[in-house]
Parts: C-alpha cells; structure tokens; sequence
C-alpha cells in the first residue's frame, strides 16, 4: 500500500485528488487490520488535501470525519 501512494504521488501530486483518494483507501485497509494509528495518520492527509482542494464544507470530506469519527469512539 505504501508503494500504491508512491506511484500515485509519482504521476499526479502529493496534493492531488487522486493521492487525496488513494490515501482514503489505505486508511480503510489499515482500519480493517486494526492498525488503528496508521488509519488515523491516512484519513487526516486525504481530509486535508480534500479541504485544501474542494472545501471543508465539500461532501466527500465527510467520509474522512465519518471514518475518523468511528475510529476515535473506539
């Protein structure tokens, strides 16, 4: 996984949408093994990199909060 975001980061940018994504998507993997800290750590980049591009308000910033939500009432 942390290849996946190399390569993403590699041929879009760190701040893109894409690594916004692909950050989203391992947090998802780490919460499912329980790697709870590492979760954490991929939710808040991809929320702020979504933030920085399309608002706080934006809808798919809510995942990211719903995620890490769930994740802190553990």
């Amino acid at each position: 996984y942390v290849k996946y975001i190399q390569l993403i980061e590699k041929f879009s940018s760190k701040d893109s949408l894409e690594a916004s994504n692909a950050y989203f998507l391992v947090g998802v993997y780490y919460f499912e093994q329980q790697l709870l800290h590492k979760a954490i750590a991929c939710f808040q980049k991809s929320l702020q990199i979504r933030q920085k591009k399309l608002g706080s308000g934006h809808a798919s910033c809510s995942d990211c909060l719903l995620n890490l939500g769930i994740i802190y009432k553990l």
